[in-house]
């Protein structure tokens, strides 16, 4: 499942990046960068060449951060300090290639010496910083997009509202696992059920549903099956649920 995990992230990505507000926040950042000139670039470039510069440097250093920020939630969901550290490194070496890529293609000119020393360490500093707020966020916009119609999330405390992994029934609750945590609901699996909203998942066992992205891998045990779950215990799959999970590609035919 590490690729199907795989394309789950780049295709949240690919949306998240495709928003008309995210599309306007990078215009607007590039007409004020260019107004203000920040770093003499006024006396690099005209307006127009400015704007250009500016677009570009904003559009591709948010993208790689935003990038490294999905892969590292969904690679590293059970490890916060390295998943933290993973994408702050990312992010600060991708906005040096960026600031400096740009800076050469459009300006013609980078600093040398001490001044590049310099400015690889404003720009590392800065951009590892706003990587670190990003994961210190509660509710990731991307993540309140993508689970606007899932119901289910109204029920929990909004620190432990995020990507939805898996339902399991205990005695007469529900316990809901997210990437953000866990909590526990008084309602039938059934309903709880109803409440994913367009989440592609599957109930696989009378007592457990999970949802398909967040499988990390399946093996055969017995006459079932074991999903193990980006975050969290396993889940058993029942006989008679093994032809839906081979269907969802997480068995062989």
């Amino acid at each position: 499942m590490k690729d199907g995990q795989s394309h789950s992230t780049l295709r949240e990505w690919r949306d998240h990046m495709a928003r008309p507000r995210a599309v306007a926040i990078f215009a607007g950042l590039a007409v004020i960068l260019t107004l203000i000139a920040p770093f003499e670039t006024e006396r690099a470039a005209g307006p127009l060449i400015r704007f250009c510069y500016w677009l570009l440097v904003a559009v591709l250093t948010y993208a790689i951060g935003s990038l490294a920020h999905c892969f590292a939630l969904f690679r590293f969901a059970r490890q916060p300090v390295l998943r933290v550290a993973i994408s702050m490194l990312i992010t600060a070496a991708g906005a040096n290639l960026v600031v400096f890529g740009v800076t050469l293609l459009i300006l013609s000119d980078v600093p040398a010496g001490l001044d590049l020393l310099l400015t690889i360490v404003n720009i590392s500093v800065i951009a590892m910083i706003i990587a670190g707020i990003f994961h210190l966020l509660p509710d990731q916009p991307a993540m309140q997009e993508e689970h606007r119609s899932c119901a289910l999330m109204d029920r929990l405390p909004l620190e432990k509202r995020g990507p939805l992994v898996a339902l399991s029934v205990e005695d007469h609750y529900v316990r809901v696992r997210t990437l953000a945590g866990e909590d526990v609901l008084l309602m039938r699996l059934s309903d709880a059920i109803r409440e994913t909203g367009d989440i592609n998942g599957l109930q696989v066992h009378r007592s457990h549903w999970v949802a398909l992205d967040q499988v990390k891998s399946a093996r055969r045990r017995g006459d079932g099956a074991i999903l193990q779950m980006n975050i969290g215990p396993d889940i058993p799959v029942s006989r008679s649920n093994l032809p839906a999970i081979r269907k969802a590609g997480l068995l062989p035919r």
